[in-house]
């Protein structure tokens, strides 16, 4: 199981890195294979609070894509993000950033992606592509008002 304390240990450069434990990939993957070919959603999230490294996930929780045409777009359905969220704090838990696939294209910010992220500030956008399913691209963004700024990405292994 992660270990909030080793992704702290490992944080290095948090205002230009994103982590990502092994475990938490490989869930958003595997959310993003199952819904392919229709866009997957969901949320990553610290186990724990987030100082220190605030662009760090250890764990990925699927959500429903509520949205009318999901092999283009996604959108979280408004109860479940709130009843997740709130469960997720109730845990004393940290939400650091949602993510979602892109099924055939790169995974670069769309301007529906920019217009979705209105009110997020300050969390990570991570989108997965899988336009070459044999090599899928995880690339992640710090959102700043609506301003998509990219961070290497780091996978780690605890």
């Amino acid at each position: 199981m992660p270990n909030i304390a080793d992704l702290q240990s490992n944080c290095r450069h948090p205002e230009r890195t994103a982590y990502i434990t092994d475990a938490a990939y490989r869930t958003l993957l595997l959310h993003g294979r199952r819904s392919w070919p229709e866009e997957a959603c969901g949320l990553l999230i610290r186990r724990g609070a987030s100082d220190g490294c605030p662009a760090a996930a250890d764990a990925a929780i699927a959500l429903r894509n509520a949205h009318p045409a999901p092999g283009r777009a996604f959108a979280f359905d408004p109860a479940e993000w709130v009843e997740t969220f709130c469960r997720i704090q109730a845990d004393g838990h940290t939400v650091v950033g949602w993510y979602h696939t892109h099924p055939r294209t790169a995974p670069v910010p769309s301007l529906q992606d920019a217009a979705g992220a209105a009110g997020l500030s300050g969390l990570t956008c991570w989108i997965l592509s899988l336009r070459r399913p044999e090599s899928p691209e995880l690339r992640a963004y710090r959102v700043t008002a609506g301003r998509f700024d990219p961070l290497m990405v780091a996978q780690i292994s605890v």
